[in-house]
């Protein structure tokens, strides 16, 4: 991966690419200096003399007359599959989710696009609490979220029936 393909990929790309080739401290570093250290990893990560350009095998090299037959080998470089293009963080969807994790639990995401977000900001005035409505069928419980997380554990009765909501008080 080139310079070129680091620029294009966001923050948290870089990030979670960063972290998977062992660089440490991510959470602290800018984009620069994101792509400065992952340059500095792929850079050492190029063919050396001798080894295969394109991965794979590795080219056998001629030993010098006198060496001892246990000389290293180069190191097999295997190719990973392609990628593809990386997942986006939202689809531009308004949507809430509720998946059951166990008898006792549910997760819930979420998904507000900018244009509802900002409607229900304008409607809910400027002191405003982002709440999670979870209607029980014995009454309505309400749990504080953070609107930016996009996800909540909920603790649940089992056996029971729930409908969520999304609201601003």
């Amino acid at each position: 991966m080139n310079l070129e393909d680091l620029k294009r990929l966001s923050v948290k790309e870089l990030r979670e690419l960063a972290s998977g080739n062992g660089v440490t401290g991510v959470a602290a570093l800018s984009k620069e200096q994101l792509l400065v250290k992952l340059s500095a990893v792929f850079a050492s990560r190029q063919p050396q003399h001798g080894a295969a350009p394109t991965g794979g095998v590795p080219v056998p090299t001629a030993q010098p007359q006198g060496a001892s037959g246990s000389a290293p080998s180069a190191p097999y470089v295997q190719k990973g599959p392609d990628p593809g293009l990386p997942i986006p963080d939202r689809y531009g969807r308004d949507r809430l989710v509720l998946m059951v994790q166990d008898p006792f639990h549910v997760f819930a995401y979420w998904e507000v696009s900018a244009d509802t977000l900002a409607r229900a900001r304008a409607a809910a005035g400027a002191n405003y609490t982002t709440v999670l409505l979870l209607d029980t069928g014995n009454g309505v419980e309400s749990r504080e979220v953070d609107l930016a997380g996009g996800n909540y554990y909920l603790s649940v009765a089992p056996s029971g029936s729930y409908v969520a909501k999304l609201a601003l008080r």
